[in-house]
């Protein structure tokens, strides 16, 4: 048996938006979209500014899928800084887009973004991530 799936599009309000499983409320543009993991091509994903395309699906961007620090925090591509979730210094593939978070420093030696020492635990303080 087939399902019917209501069309986001069709939705007018926020709360009915978050209340569809396949749904998400921009608030970008104040309506009611597809949400980013019903989404299976790239060069659609990429045009959604919402979403992100990792290796093979379409995913919410960490600010706007996370509102608390420990949701935030919980999930290993994005970490709570400056009142906002973003993503972890590991998404940072540039020294300019690693740099610009307070949190991550550019390790030279390695091509790679990396988590400040500061902002981690004493005992994670020696582990590279």
């Amino acid at each position: 048996s087939s399902t019917c799936i209501k069309s986001c599009a069709s939705i007018s309000n926020a709360d009915s938006c978050h209340a569809e499983a396949n749904c998400m409320w921009s608030i970008i543009d104040g309506i009611c979209k597809t949400t980013c993991t019903r989404v299976s091509l790239d060069t659609t994903c990429k045009a959604e500014s919402m979403c992100s395309w990792r290796g093979s699906t379409c995913e919410m961007l960490c600010k706007y899928q996370y509102e608390d620090k420990d949701s935030c925090n919980a999930d290993l591509r994005c970490m709570y800084e400056d009142g906002n979730c973003a993503p972890t210094c590991s998404e940072s593939p540039t020294e300019p887009t690693c740099n610009a978070h307070t949190s991550c420093y550019w390790d030279t030696n390695e091509n790679l973004c990396r988590i400040k020492c500061s902002m981690r635990s004493s005992t994670q303080c020696g582990v590279d991530t």
